[in-house]
């Protein structure tokens, strides 16, 4: 498999953080699903902060072709909300507004890092174990929390797939990951979004030069 490259983003040296920061994002992506796939019940509360942890990978991939590793960690830290107005800034598409309500949402997971804590309990409560939020992981469920967070893996697989569509990276980042991971059934099983690539080769890159500016 063939995969060219987009002059737009070509620099003149090898872009090394963002090469890392997508190794995690798909990393972190695939424990997601697995988890998802294979272990829900009993790790309902870890599957979101894997996919959390993959979502800010990858919008932080993103915004590293013009942003440096000190601009991302003091301007965005691990604000989702940040990160995501920052992206659709840059991508200008009101159409991208449909996922506002799922980042607001997924942005609170980063309460679960920590329970409520015996000096936080009110009149009343006596478990200072729990954390303050509840979560719905399926859209078939109906007798939910009022205020649970509410995802699904559909949502998650087709925001993945925007942000990797749109990286700005010299190469196209959902071929490499299509043609990359091809042999990793848990990425592929139920998305509607990657698909397994087809070729079983290797994967070769086309290097494009960006176009000559004739001097008048």
């Amino acid at each position: 498999m063939t995969i060219k490259t987009d002059p737009r983003y070509m620099k003149s040296h090898y872009n090394s953080e963002q090469a890392h920061l997508l190794s995690l994002g798909i990393q972190f992506y695939i424990a997601g699903r697995v988890t998802y796939l294979f272990c829900l019940i009993d790790s309902f509360l870890v599957a979101p902060l894997l996919f959390r942890h993959a979502i800010e990978y990858f919008l932080k991939g993103y915004l590293s072709f013009d942003h440096n590793m000190l601009e991302l960690k003091n301007k965005y830290g691990h604000n989702l909300l940040k990160l995501w107005n920052k992206f659709k800034e840059i991508e200008a598409d009101d159409s991208l507004g449909k996922f506002d309500e799922f980042i607001r949402q997924f942005n609170d997971t980063e309460f679960m890092r920590y329970p409520k804590g015996q000096e936080n309990l009110k009149d009343g409560q006596k478990d200072a174990h729990e954390i303050d939020i509840s979560l719905s992981f399926d859209d078939s469920i109906t007798n939910i929390e009022p205020d649970s967070i509410k995802w699904s893996i559909n949502t998650v697989d087709e925001l993945i797939y925007i942000i990797c569509k749109r990286m700005r990276s010299p190469i196209s980042t959902t071929d490499w990951i299509e043609q990359r991971y091809r042999k990793n059934d848990a990425l592929f099983n139920g998305n509607k979004y990657f698909k397994k690539s087809a070729n079983n080769g290797a994967l070769t890159i086309r290097l494009s030069a960006p176009p000559r500016m004739d001097k008048k």
